[in-house]
């Protein structure tokens, strides 16, 4: 799979939530797995997406604004129907309809210009080869602003070449459409349109927008970078009025967050008024407790509410005048760093190697371990240790939920959306070297001792903030457990470990391979790990 597959596969699974300014929000917590096995970790992520985004506090949708979500239903429905987050003009209606105020010619016909609701005709799109057309495109003053679905499996008679019709969009993803009197309700489809690279790990640079990395730089150290960041407030240049910011191709913004969050264009305040600070925004739906990266071109910045007068993310960004970032008063969102697309898209990003046991990028779940031909079945399956059987404190807290039906603590769902073992790990007090261990079993049916002499060594592909250590584990406690120490890299790194640059340099009574981060009790680390492999097995992919 090249880089832009894998971009697009991971934005799919991490945008899984309605593009909306306001309305209900909804989540799901992960809660803590039981601490029932030998892996002792203590506790995991909530970052299960919200369905929505959460906006401007003060257009919170009244439940009374949607009385019939039926797929037809006649115009008079909707009288009287408001939504508080609907008034798209000036000129709008009680019911939130958008006024036409001048006409257009479509297909011949003289019609009025207002909103252009076309019929995606696409094949894929047909329901059991009859009419029912799923997709909608929306058009409005010649600003193309999406599709909407139709959910009900009822053929709407909406002319294929696009017609004008007014729009009551509800933003909690319903929008009432009518069309010569009659009104159709469609939904809105998930499309924040960004993409996003997790784990990310680096060192401020002064050609960033605005920086502030105290994990990686020094804690005393102001941002960097030509902007100024004011939290639950937004980013601001340090002249006043607008900003032509075509050639950046669009933002990129770094953060960890426990809650959503809004990247809105404040387009000055003349601007604002004529759009009735309907403004283009892309939402942050990705709740990360790792350090990521979401990046969005300018045609990703679209209108929460649907309707006239319309901009495109692309014309918004001639006249940028700061970004707002709108989050729930609730939550945590901190920032990291900001930067173009045209440098943070651009940026070459080095696809891991793969070894021959184990690969995240494949989206491999266990590691292949055989140590004999004879035996074709040994797996292992990845785990973390802390140091609690020890009287430490040191904990793991993953990116994503555990266990699969087989295991409570498998890492299925983190590889599958980071492509790699990656997670955070605190190192507690109680001892006096605390630790925490990322690593697997040679073989997860028996934890007798294995001899992995002729892998010759391992290969691994990785990156990490802290240095740490590969420890060949055995399972007899009284042992001496051969070690090496491995540096920290910010970046996807693949090296070789010969045993014999281990000390002892015994690979003959292995019963877990473990990755090692031990230090001061306080410290938090990341890492991610991306493939296994025996000596000299892992190699680049395409």
């Amino acid at each position: 799979m090249n880089t832009i597959k894998r971009i697009y596969f991971t934005s799919v699974i991490v945008s899984l939530a309605f593009f909306a300014a306001c309305g209900d929000s909804e989540s799901t917590d992960i809660t803590t797995p039981d601490d029932s096995s030998e892996t002792d970790i203590t506790d995991s992520s909530n970052i299960d997406k919200d369905r929505s985004a959460t906006g401007d506090s003060s257009a919170t949708k009244d439940s009374s604004s949607v009385k019939d979500t039926s797929s037809v239903k006649s115009s008079s429905s909707t009288n009287g129907a408001s939504s508080s987050c609907s008034g798209n003009n000036p000129s709008s209606s009680s019911s939130g309809k958008t006024t036409i105020t001048s006409s257009s010619s479509i297909n011949g016909n003289e019609t009025a210009w207002g909103c252009i609701v076309s019929v995606d005709t696409t094949a894929w799109h047909l329901v059991n080869k009859d009419t029912v057309y799923w997709l909608y495109p929306i058009s409005c003053d010649g600003v193309q602003l999406g599709s909407l679905n139709n959910e009900a499996d009822k053929n709407l008679p909406i002319a294929i070449g696009g017609q004008s019709c007014t729009l009551n969009d509800h933003l909690d993803g319903i929008v009432d459409v009518t069309c010569n009197d009659t009104t159709y309700t469609l939904n809105k489809p998930s499309n924040t349109g960004g993409f996003s690279f997790a784990p990310e790990f680096f060192s401020c640079k002064d050609t960033d927008l605005w920086c502030h990395n105290p994990h990686i730089d020094e804690a005393d150290q102001g941002p960097t970078g030509q902007l100024t960041y004011r939290k639950n407030e937004g980013v601001f240049f340090g002249s006043a009025g607008t900003h032509d910011l075509t050639d950046w191709e669009g933002i990129c913004i770094t953060y960890t967050s426990d809650t959503v969050a809004n990247i809105i264009l404040d387009l000055g305040e003349t601007k604002n008024q004529e759009l009735n600070n309907n403004l283009p925004q892309a939402t942050i739906i990705n709740k990360a407790i790792l350090p990521t990266e979401s990046c969005y071109f300018w045609n990703s910045f679209k209108q929460p509410r649907w309707g006239s007068p319309a901009i495109s993310g692309k014309d918004a960004a001639k006249t940028v005048a700061s970004f707002k970032i709108s989050q729930p008063s609730e939550g945590n969102f901190n920032l990291i760093r900001v930067r173009t697309v045209s440098e943070g898209y651009n940026e070459k990003r080095n696809r891991p190697a793969c070894g021959d046991m184990w690969c995240g990028p494949e989206y491999s779940t266990q590691v292949s371990t055989v140590t004999s031909y004879e035996d074709e079945y040994e797996v292992g399956d990845w785990q973390g240790t802390t140091d609690k059987t020890d009287g430490g404190s040191s904990t793991v807290t993953w990116p994503y939920k555990l266990g699969n039906d087989f295991n409570p603590n498998a890492v299925d769902d983190i590889i599958y959306m980071y492509e790699s073992v990656a997670g955070k790990y605190t190192l507690g007090s109680g001892i006096e070297n605390p630790y925490v261990k990322i690593g697997f079993e040679i073989d997860n049916m028996d934890t007798r001792n294995y001899d992995i002499s002729k892998w010759n060594g391992i290969c691994l592909s990785y990156k990490a903030d802290y240095d740490f250590a590969l420890e060949l584990t055995s399972s007899d406690k009284s042992a001496t457990n051969p070690r090496v120490s491995i540096p920290k890299s910010y970046k996807p790194i693949t090296i070789d470990l010969p045993w014999t640059a281990l000390t002892p340099s015994d690979a003959s009574k292995v019963s877990f391979i473990n990755f090692v981060f031990s230090g001061a009790a306080g410290t938090t680390g990341y890492f991610a790990f991306y493939s296994v492999g025996r000596l000299g097995t892992c190699t680049k992919q395409n």
